[in-house]
């Protein structure tokens, strides 16, 4: 989205678009969980999860808020992401009981992972 955060969606609708230099080329027609969507069509490199992309582009740099999966401890947890200094490739994240981790973009996940919640 325009904020540079990644939300949780539901594809609804598949389209090609023959006006395209590339025919072939598929967008996806997303809701948004949150309702805040400005657009309604995506590529498929721009979706994050099953049957899409599985990791985030090094290229990606997180914003400050974004929620976020990671392993602490041996466990997933939720957080929100507080830095991410790109030329680094630290990103401080916020976990419960207000303690603040730090892990590599390889580390985040965007959405739960499919095992249990004690992953080993």
């Amino acid at each position: 989205n325009k904020d540079g955060l990644w939300r949780r969606g539901t594809v609804t609708g598949v389209r090609t678009d023959d006006d395209r230099l590339m025919p072939f080329e598929k967008s996806y027609e997303v809701e948004i969980k949150d309702g805040k969507c400005w657009d309604k069509f995506y590529c498929e490199d721009d979706i994050y999860g099953p049957g899409f992309n599985t990791t985030l582009p090094s290229s990606t740099k997180l914003l400050a808020g974004q929620s976020v999966y990671v392993t602490h401890e041996g466990r997933e947890v939720k957080g929100s992401v507080l830095t991410h200094h790109t030329q680094q490739d630290c990103i401080s994240v916020k976990i419960e009981g207000e303690k603040t981790i730090f892990k590599s973009l390889e580390e985040i996940r965007l959405i739960e992972s499919r095992k249990s919640a004690r992953l080993g």
